[in-house]
């Protein structure tokens, strides 16, 4: 789509990447999502978008996702199981713990950041918390990628926020010594509880952001309101040009 590769890859063969990356001892990976509003930021913003396809793995996250490759490519994105970034990150986590690896949190807040530490304990009981860090840092901070080197993490996971996480790995993504790092968005706020995921029939039905619209709607109005209608018309365009 306009440039940008997505996989609609399962989340095991997702994981099953990540697993085989980690048993080499040369390969580095870097796994980001692309929904609407991601999709919508790369178009206005050259800058974002050489970031974006920089990393190794994109993948679609979200209906918008589906209705448009459905939509340009008449593939029957029907047909696969609907992407969702916090899925992926759940998988993700159930893979660190079973495998006994060590993982870096890196972003929201330090109240956040210990209460997933807590449920970690209880939820993960084998996995290894190898360092935290907020997100509130100087983008230019080296420290804080001397820090997580240090932690010898087997998986960095850094959840920014949008668009500061993905500029911010691509810009130290050679200096970090991490193997797997993934972009995670709001998902270290859901795995420790500060914010409540969408049941999971909402979730079944594609309307996850509308529920977190209703839960945030000052911070999240400009993401639906205005992203929704763009992506909409990019997606109308590239099917009446193509």
């Amino acid at each position: 789509m306009n440039g940008i590769t997505l996989s609609f890859a399962p989340y095991d063969e997702i994981i099953s990447f990540i697993n085989t990356t980690l048993k080499s001892s040369r390969e580095k990976i870097s796994l980001a999502y692309v929904n609407a509003h991601t999709f919508v930021t790369a178009e206005k913003d050259s800058i974002f978008k050489r970031a974006i396809k920089s990393f190794t793995v994109l993948y679609a996250d979200g209906i918008g996702m589906r209705i448009a490759i459905k939509l340009l490519f008449g593939k029957n994105a029907f047909e696969v199981k609907p992407q969702n970034a916090s899925d992926l990150n759940n998988a993700l986590m159930q893979f660190i713990d079973s495998n006994k690896l060590r993982v870096f949190f890196l972003g929201s807040t330090i109240e956040s950041l210990n209460k997933l530490k807590l449920k970690v304990i209880g939820q993960y009981p084998t996995m290894k918390i190898s360092g935290v860090h907020d997100g509130y840092f100087d983008i230019h901070d080296l420290s804080i990628v001397e820090q997580i080197n240090q932690s010898r993490s087997d998986i960095l996971m850094i959840g920014l926020g949008h668009p500061k996480q993905e500029l911010w790995l691509e810009k130290y993504r050679d200096r970090i010594e991490v193997p797997v790092c993934v972009v995670v968005g709001a998902f270290i706020d859901f795995a420790s509880g500060e914010k409540i995921r969408a049941p999971l029939f909402i979730r079944n039905f594609g309307f996850e952001w509308f529920f977190r619209l209703i839960q945030e709607p000052r911070r999240l109005w400009k993401r639906y309101i205005i992203s929704i209608p763009l992506f909409c018309y990019i997606v109308l365009k590239q099917k009446l040009t193509s």
